[in-house]
């Protein structure tokens, strides 16, 4: 991915997707967390941050800086059934595991925070995933997010069901 600057290609409820030189990037909202069917310490296991599609690369950023990145190929997604396939199962080509939820992984877990979001995009920005200079990119994160702020409980399973199948089919493009 490049250092120059991106830009706004298409914004909707579920993505923001950036252009840059070298190809277009999607970006999703979500939480990431153990790739387990049962998680110790649940409403503590997941961050808030988004998650990077490119045509090369995944990655998942957070405010505390990018929590995995990985090249497409040689990374193995599953869906599994009891997630109700909202959350990706990845393993990495380094076999690390991780889970990537689009809609809240549980009841007690904080909603889309806008200055949360703003942050992990700036770390995808300074670690490559994006081009440097993508100000209009942070502005449509922030933007959705707090759209996405008002989402939730039974409406939150239907938009991250939503933004599952929508990353599912741009993975599947690959």
């Amino acid at each position: 991915m490049s250092t120059t600057a991106s830009s706004i290609v298409s914004l909707s409820k579920d993505s923001v997707i950036v252009a840059t030189p070298t190809g277009q990037v999607a970006l999703f909202p979500g939480w990431r967390g153990p790739a387990a069917v049962w998680v110790k310490g649940r409403g503590n296991a997941y961050e808030w941050g988004v998650f990077a599609v490119s045509a090369t690369e995944v990655a998942f950023a957070s405010p505390r800086g990018e929590l995995f990145r990985a090249p497409r190929q040689g990374t193995a997604v599953s869906w599994p059934w009891w997630s109700g396939r909202m959350i990706a199962h990845l393993r990495l080509p380094d076999s690390q595991k991780h889970a990537v939820a689009f809609s809240r992984p549980f009841p007690e877990m904080p909603g889309p925070d806008p200055a949360a979001t703003r942050l992990a995009v700036e770390v995808l920005g300074a670690g490559g995933v994006l081009a440097a200079g993508g100000t209009h990119a942070l502005e449509s994160t922030r933007m959705y997010t707090e759209i996405g702020e008002a989402v939730r409980g039974l409406v939150d399973l239907v938009a991250g069901s939503r933004r599952s199948k929508a990353v599912r089919a741009l993975l599947a493009s690959a």
